[in-house]
């Protein structure tokens, strides 16, 4: 997770009017998940000796809230740029 102090103070401001999609959102995440979406770039882009390192920090034991919160922030900055962006049909 990224701790900067700018993200972290973003958080709390990023839920605000959206509490109850980010009270459905936190249902919906689990630490398993979180942590195979995690492993999946390492797993797929590096050989072996790249990746044990990186991977064996991807171990918490939980989320804690400012982890969800800042994961749900990050998640609706990532909603609204992809709106703004035009899709192309291939």
């Amino acid at each position: 997770m990224h701790y900067s102090p700018q993200a972290m103070a973003h958080s709390k401001k990023g839920i605000a009017d959206h509490e109850v999609e980010f009270e459905q959102f936190k249902r919906s995440l689990s630490l398993d998940r979180v942590l195979a979406t995690a492993k999946a770039p390492l797993t797929e882009s590096l050989p072996p000796s790249f990746r044990e390192a990186p991977l064996a920090r991807l171990t918490p034991v939980h989320l804690f809230e400012s982890d969800l919160e800042l994961i749900f922030t990050y998640k609706l900055a990532f909603e609204a740029i992809a709106k703004l962006r035009p899709t192309f049909a291939g």
